[in-house]
């Protein structure tokens, strides 16, 4: 959101990215710099599994180190809700095909979802 920070210094956020029933993914300009901010859905965002889950996430993300995963920044709070910063991706379809990297947690849950 408006007004967000990281490591003391301005978020401004550029648009939505990628979006599902887990998480929503917005590209930020950190300064010069586009990351990628991902946050809980909304729709479930209050959901005590979900966020416990969401938290996991942000646990497993700081203790991987790949090239073809992308990295994690750090977390923070946005709105109330746990969110974290990993470099920036680019749209999740041009990732697939061009690219060949996502983020850990991407591969995980979408694995792992309903069809």
């Amino acid at each position: 959101g408006d007004g967000a920070e990281f490591e003391g210094r301005p978020l401004v956020m550029i648009g939505l990215i990628g979006a599902g029933n887990w998480a929503k993914a917005y590209a930020y300009w950190l300064e010069k710099e586009k990351v990628v901010l991902k946050i809980p859905n909304p729709d479930r965002a209050w959901d005590p599994q979900h966020l416990k889950r969401f938290d996991l996430e942000i646990k497993i993300m700081k203790e991987l180190y790949h090239p073809n995963i992308i990295r994690y920044r750090g977390s923070l709070q946005i709105e109330g809700m746990p969110a974290y910063i990993m470099d920036y991706f680019g749209k999740l379809g041009m990732n697939i095909t061009r690219a060949g990297i996502l983020p850990f947690s991407y591969l995980y849950y979408s694995s792992r979802q309903d069809p």
